[in-house]
């Protein structure tokens, strides 16, 4: 997670400079997606589901859910890798990333914030989930 904030940093000062220069009109044409906003959308929506499993944990049983559902966001975004042929976070999907930098922000603090609370009231349950959240896949520009 420290590198997605350090890409979206960079992301950050960079893009307020690349993205002027264009007048606005009234009528903005229509985007089309690109394939990294695809995957920047994925990333996001997979997280959120990880943040809204381990925020659910509470005792032995939610903790197992919630290292079910991590392992199924691990899975989901490696098949996701693979199908970019290993490079789903190549530099189409930095700018899609950097897009929605306040959206990634805003579910890291979610994850952390509930980390936080397991770790200070039962440290057994974050332990069960914590191993599962090891070796997901990393953000763009790694």
């Amino acid at each position: 997670m420290r590198v997605l904030q350090m890409i979206l940093l960079a992301a950050s000062v960079i893009l307020p400079t690349a993205c002027g220069g264009r007048e606005e009109s009234g009528d903005a044409p229509p985007s089309v997606p690109s394939p990294g906003q695809d995957v920047a959308e994925t990333y996001l929506a997979e997280m959120e589901k990880m943040a809204d499993a381990i925020e659910a944990v509470h005792d032995e049983a939610s903790a197992a859910e919630a290292a079910a559902t991590i392992r199924g966001v691990k899975s989901r975004l490696e098949a996701l890798s693979d199908e970019q042929g290993g490079e789903a976070f190549g530099a189409d999907a930095v700018l899609a990333f950097a897009g929605h930098q306040r959206e990634f922000i805003a579910v890291q603090r979610r994850i952390g914030n509930s980390m936080t609370r397991l770790a200070m009231a039962n440290p057994q349950l974050l332990k069960a989930i914590s191993s599962e959240m090891e070796g997901l896949p990393d953000v763009p520009g790694d």
